[in-house]
C-alpha cells in the first residue's frame, strides 16, 4: 500500500506531522507533484500502520539532511539524504520484518548534514506498507557476492550460488526466540532448527528450548552497513558483533574495516 504524504493525521495510514511542517504543492517528479518539507531540527513524522514491513520513499538532493528512522521506538537508524543530483522517489530505508501488527514508523530531522550538503531538508513523500502472510519466507543475498545466499550445507552457515535444493537457502522469519522485536531465522527444510552463533561462528541447530540457545538465535535487523537500503542482522546477546561472511563461511563478529561491512550487509528477497 502506498500512501502520499497528503494523507494527514493521527489515524492508520496518516501522516501525523509535528513541529514546523510546509506544504509544497509544486515538487516535480514526487508522488502527485507534491510533497511536505521541514529544516527544524526535532521536527517529525509519524505514521502508524497495520502489516509487517514498511519503506520509507523520498526525495534526496543537494540540500538535504541526514535523519534518524525508527519503529515502535525502536533504535534510531541514521540514514543521509544527499545526493549531488535530484532523486525523486527513491527508497531511503526499509525496514526489516515485523510481527504482523499495528506498529508506528518516526522520521525525525536531526539538525545534521553530510558536509558536502548545502542544507539540513527533510522531505516528506510516500510510505509503502505490506500486510505478507506469516510467516514470511526469504533468501538473504550476499550484498558484494550478488547471487550468492545464506544457506546451510551439513549444519554449516555459509553463503553460495546456485543452491540446491533452494529450500536449504529459504528462511522463515519469526519474531525473535528471546526477543519478538527482534527476529530469528527457521530453515524451510528443518522446522524448528534456526541459525545460531556458537563460538563465533554460525551453525543451523534444532531449538533446544534453552534460554541460550533463544539469545544466540536471536538478531536484531539494522539497516544495512554498507547500504542503507539493505539489512545487517547484529547479535541479540553480542550487541556490535553481526552475520558476516569470510571466505564463504558465515561467522559472528564484530565489525570494523569497509570489507567487514560490506561482509556483513545482505538483501533480503521474498
Amino acid at each position: 500500500m502506498n500512501t502520499n504524504d497528503t494523507s494527514t493525521g493521527t489515524a492508520l495510514n496518516q501522516f501525523n506531522y509535528v513541529g514546523s511542517w510546509t506544504y509544497n504543492g509544486s515538487s516535480p517528479g514526487n508522488l502527485n507533484q507534491d510533497d511536505h518539507w521541514t529544516n527544524a531540527t526535532g521536527s517529525y513524522y509519524d505514521f502508524k500502520f497495520i502489516g509487517n514491513r514498511v519503506s520509507i520513499y523520498a526525495k534526496k538532493d543537494s540540500m538535504l539532511g541526514k535523519v534518524a528512522i525508527s519503529v515502535d521506538g525502536g533504535t534510531e537508524s541514521i540514514v543521509d539524504l544527499y545526493s549531488s543530483f535530484t532523486k525523486t522517489q527513491t527508497l531511503v530505508w526499509a525496514s526489516a520484518f515485523l510481527a504482523s501488527g499495528e506498529h508506528t514508523v518516526k522520521v525525525r530531522n536531526t539538525g545534521q548534514k553530510n558536509a558536502l550538503s548545502s542544507g539540513y531538508l527533510l522531505t516528506a513523500d510516500i510510505v509503502k506498507t505490506w500486510k505478507s502472510p506469516s510467516p514470511v519466507i526469504a533468501r538473504m543475498d550476499s550484498a558484494n557476492f550478488p547471487g550468492s545466499y545464506i544457506r546451510h550445507s551439513s549444519g554449516r552457515g555459509r553463503i553460495d550460488q546456485n543452491v540446491n535444493p533452494i529450500q536449504d537457502s529459504q528462511w522463515k522469519i519469526v519474531a525473535g526466540l528471546s526477543d519478538p522485536s527482534a527476529v530469528s531465522f527457521e530453515s524451510v527444510n528443518y522446522p524448528g532448527s534456526f541459525l545460531r552463533h556458537r563460538n563465533g561462528e554460525i551453525w543451523l541447530d534444532a531449538n533446544d528450548g534453552t534460554a541460550q540457545f533463544k539469545a544466540d538465535a536471536t538478531w536484531r535487523p539494522k539497516n544495512g552497513l554498507s547500504d542503507s537500503t539493505l539489512r545487517s542482522y547484529e547479535s541479540y546477546n553480542f550487541p556490535g558483533n553481526f552475520i558476516r561472511h569470510r571466505n564463504g563461511l558465515l561467522y559472528n563478529e564484530a565489525i570494523v574495516t569497509t570489507q567487514d561491512r560490506s561482509d556483513a550487509t545482505f538483501n533480503e528477497v521474498r
